[in-house]
């Protein structure tokens, strides 16, 4: 919502374009970041690419003044869902943009009905509920619309979401725990959780620790699963 009102009008995104500038001059930046989450439709999506035209303007002129061989990067943080995705200009958001940070990750949390995987690569077709997004679909979506393969960051959640009361991936729960410093979401650091065993879905890709105790799943990235990434 911080984003529409000024991408709707030239004037928006021309002080939007300036004041983002100012900041890359004082703070010492090699770029920008576009966190737009998310346009709503074709006329939001239209005033994103013009959005970034602007900011791409001011970049490049900057870049000039200083000579060389000088380039500022512009990227956007852009969504995994295709409720989001389909929603852009991807075509006329690309030609202006060094790469995509996207962002394949809270498929899955305390706002589900079931416990799920928030990170996974594929679908489960024989546990459809665990994996109600994918990061393949997105990454399919983006280079079918002529994004190069090697302009998308695949991002990955230095954190877990955690599900308790819950028999497995795909099941009901109850409750989601305390978490390290968000209700159901645990660092890194903290996981697996104790009593908990990693475990491996090799049919979506994901990785998970499971206490069949306490009956508490936490979906996040282990090693194994950054290097299947």
């Amino acid at each position: 919502s911080n984003f529409k009102n000024p991408a709707s009008t030239a004037q928006g995104r021309a002080t939007f374009a300036r004041t983002s500038l100012e900041l890359l001059k004082n703070l010492g930046f090699d770029g920008l970041d576009i966190d737009w989450e998310y346009p709503q439709n074709a006329d939001e999506a239209r005033n994103f690419v013009e959005l970034l035209a602007a900011v791409r303007g001011e970049l490049d002129a900057y870049a000039g003044q200083l000579g060389g061989d000088t380039r500022f990067e512009l990227t956007v943080a852009c969504p995994a869902g295709p409720q989001n995705y389909e929603r852009l200009d991807v075509p006329g958001m690309d030609q202006h943009l060094d790469f995509w940070n996207l962002m394949a990750y809270d498929y899955a949390g305390s706002w589900d009905q079931v416990s799920g995987h928030q990170a996974n690569l594929y679908p489960n077709p024989s546990n459809p509920s665990s994996t109600p997004f994918s990061t393949a679909a997105a990454v399919d979506f983006y280079t079918g619309r002529g994004v190069a393969a090697n302009k998308i960051v695949l991002g990955m959640p230095l954190y877990g979401r955690a599900f308790e009361n819950t028999d497995g991936p795909g099941k009901p729960y109850q409750g989601v725990g305390d978490g390290t410093w968000e209700r159901g979401v645990y660092d890194y650091k903290k996981l697996p959780l104790e009593g908990a065993q990693d475990s491996y879905d090799d049919a979506a890709a994901a990785s998970y620790c499971y206490n069949a105790q306490s009956r508490t799943l936490v979906s996040y990235d282990t090693p194994q699963m950054t290097r299947v990434k």
